[in-house]
């Protein structure tokens, strides 16, 4: 018979060393996004009660982003483009819905 306690000792270490992976693939995704040479941002895009899209909201930017655009992190992310860029909307309707 199969002591219990060693199986769930057994699960317990292999779930730290799937962490432990994951956390380390995230350290390389974040290397990787931060010094690779193209601007990148990701959104969460805002939509009105029809569905569309209205407006997105600046979650993350690299480097390459910041130097390219000239939009720091501290007085972008956690906003919305229409704020951080008045008259964005103006300037190209079809921006946002893309």
């Amino acid at each position: 018979m199969k002591d219990h306690s060693q199986n769930h000792s057994d699960a317990v270490h292999a779930d730290r060393g799937v962490e432990h992976q994951l956390r380390e693939k995230d350290e390389d995704f974040h290397l990787i996004f931060e010094t690779m040479p193209i601007g990148w941002a990701d959104h969460q895009m805002v939509f009105d009660a029809d569905n569309n899209p209205i407006d997105y909201i600046f979650l993350r930017v690299n480097g390459a982003f910041e130097r390219f655009t000239g939009l720091t992190r501290g007085a972008i992310l956690g906003k919305r483009v229409t704020d951080v860029i008045p008259g964005i909307r103006d300037a190209n309707p079809n921006l946002i819905a893309l």
